[in-house]
């Protein structure tokens, strides 16, 4: 919904579950019965890369952080969200590497806590 702007009827989008899976597509082709718009306005418009890294930060933070058994725990080890890594890599495809990036290198605030060399090797390549 974030992305498109519309909910949509189970089975329209791809299995977001799914590792493999090639993410939310930038043209989504449907009946118009099999969505429905999540704003009021009618001339809104779906823009790519409307949604930049503060905000996949932020979702990430909030939603996904903590997620993983073991690797990145937050201070009350409770799960917050049903969301996983995967879902939000295939929601945001072309933010991918830097959630990557986020989940083997941040804590919840931001900070480059763990694995340093990733981030490293992240720094250095063509993202």
């Amino acid at each position: 919904m974030v992305k498109t702007g519309r909910l949509f009827k189970k089975g329209i989008l791809p299995d977001l579950s799914d590792p493999m899976g090639g993410g939310v597509p930038d043209n989504i082709v449907c009946k118009e019965a099999d969505f429905l718009n999540i704003y009021q306005d009618s001339q809104r418009t779906y823009q790519n890369h409307s949604v930049g890294n503060k905000h996949i930060f932020n979702i990430w933070a909030t939603q996904v952080y903590g997620q993983s058994p073991g690797q990145d725990l937050p201070p009350t080890d409770n799960i917050v969200s049903d969301l996983t890594q995967i879902q939000l890599e295939n929601v945001f495809p072309d933010f991918k590497t830097k959630l990557q990036m986020y989940h083997h290198c941040c804590d919840q605030t931001g900070k480059i806590l763990k694995d340093k060399d990733y981030y490293n090797q992240y720094k250095k390549s063509d993202h």
